[in-house]
């Protein structure tokens, strides 16, 4: 029979011993503020591959200025100004001076203050510049236009000091307007080529109609200048092996498939007999089901000369920029018969399939074959993304998660990527917290995403963050 001395001294020592072990345990693990910051320093630290971007020279492009008005008309913020109710290439803004502007602009900037479009351009203007607060103002845009001016005077040293203080190593870049451009092929770039005028040039002869304005090489021209006849369909496919082998193989890391935003994502089976008939027919006559013929014949053709040459296929998935589209049309479910057609194609589906995420992500996890994109995804809507990355990361594994910025200034891509990382660095810091992650899986996850996913997915001659 115990004592009451003795249950009073067992007591005391059980009580002891717990909290000897609870301090022994709290001093082993880091407290909050070191979990936050070992995080987040270490994804500050990470020399970023971007997967996507869209990064043009103004110069090149006949743009002899850079303002923060021309940036704005340039970035996805303009789409929240639209939906807000501003007018779209308005020809009465041509002429107004920056002051005129901002008084247009001010009320439509005022109602977007909540959008992840408005984060992203601050936050990018905040890395780069001394910009101040945490909204645009008629000051804080004055002092902006003026630095902006100035750096975009010398683009080359302005991008080059941007590009490094960022943090990035290297960029893709899908140059839709010209594909076949090889000059930035260079350290920073690396081409991630469009296929979308490769499927399309069937549907017209000679000319190109308004609605493919954005082509700007004619793959017709393109042809004759190489000496080649197209006027079969055999003609068409010996000429685009041409292109295949002279231009993607040596030139690309990737190819890029952006047709969601014009007709479905639904790619169906189309004989070589059929597509050779439809092609010889005048392009005025065909149907719209015979032009999507044409170019599901072309897009199969185009995988299987991805298979041929290794060479891995980005594809627009769900949310389409600008307005009056048709958002079905880029359900990344309708890609499933590719995926099961051609295991051996390497399919890269980007956005987040946004809204599309939960089919997206199934995609990710039932096909060895299909990576996971997250470029543009937190623009967007940051709270998404981390929504998303926590659906990822419960269900696909991380070596296929990948990241880009999907911008055409580096302004814009250097505010989608500090977007980016607060949706990484939060989401690991809370599965740490949880238990679900130790600290050094969450690092090793984070340098996967950020960079050694795409060197190994796309054979980079980088060194991977050990």
């Amino acid at each position: 029979m115990k004592t009451k001395r003795q249950s009073f001294y067992n007591s005391y020592g059980i009580t002891l011993i717990a909290l000897l072990t609870l301090l022994l345990t709290y001093n082993c693990k880091p407290h909050n503020k070191d979990l936050n910051q070992t995080i987040r320093e270490h994804i500050e630290n990470i020399k970023v591959i971007g997967t996507h971007e869209h990064q043009l020279d103004p110069s090149k492009h006949g743009i002899k200025t850079i303002s923060f008005f021309e940036q704005l008309k340039s970035s996805y913020l303009y789409d929240d100004l639209i939906s807000a109710g501003a007018s779209r290439n308005s020809t009465a803004e041509k002429n107004l001076d920056s002051d005129s502007l901002w008084n247009y602009y001010e009320p439509f900037l005022n109602s977007t203050r909540t959008t992840s479009y408005y984060r992203q351009l601050i936050k990018g203007y905040q890395k780069l510049y001394d910009f101040e607060g945490p909204y645009f103002t008629k000051d804080n845009v004055s002092k902006l236009n003026e630095q902006l001016v100035e750096n975009y005077n010398n683009y080359d040293s302005w991008f080059n000091k941007a590009f490094e203080l960022s943090g990035f190593d290297l960029m893709l870049v899908d140059q839709y307007w010209n594909p076949y451009e090889l000059e930035r092929n260079t350290g920073q770039f690396a081409l991630a080529s469009q296929v979308n005028q490769m499927i399309v040039a069937p549907l017209f002869k000679e000319k190109v109609p308004p609605e493919y304005s954005w082509i700007h090489t004619d793959y017709w021209k393109m042809a004759k200048s190489h000496n080649f006849s197209m006027q079969t369909l055999e003609e068409y496919l010996t000429f685009s092996n041409f292109v295949f082998e002279n231009y993607f193989a040596k030139n690309s890391v990737c190819l890029k498939n952006s047709q969601g935003y014009d007709r479905s994502l639904y790619f169906e089976e189309v004989s070589f007999e059929e597509a050779a008939e439809l092609y010889l027919k005048e392009p005025s006559t065909h149907t719209e089901s015979e032009k999507k013929k044409l170019m599901d014949f072309m897009f199969h053709w185009i995988i299987q000369k991805a298979i041929q040459y290794d060479i891995p296929i980005q594809i627009h998935t769900g949310y389409l920029a600008g307005t009056g589209r048709v958002l079905e049309n880029s359900r990344p479910s309708l890609l499933n018969n590719l995926f099961i057609k051609y295991p051996k194609a390497k399919f890269i589906l980007f956005h987040g399939g946004y809204p599309y995420t939960s089919e997206w992500i199934a995609l990710g996890k039932m096909f060895p074959n299909v990576y996971l994109d997250f470029s543009w995804l937190p623009q967007i809507s940051q709270m998404v993304a981390k929504r998303v990355l926590e659906e990822c990361l419960d269900t696909v594994p991380y070596n296929k998660i990948l990241w880009g910025g999907d911008e055409v200034y580096i302004e814009g891509s250097v505010g989608a990527l500090e977007l980016t990382k607060e949706v990484i660095a939060e989401v690991l810091i809370a599965r740490v917290k949880r238990g679900s992650l130790t600290v050094d899986m969450a690092l090793l996850i984070a340098d996967h995403i950020f960079r050694n996913n795409a060197i190994l997915l796309l054979d980079l001659e980088y060194n991977l963050t050990e």
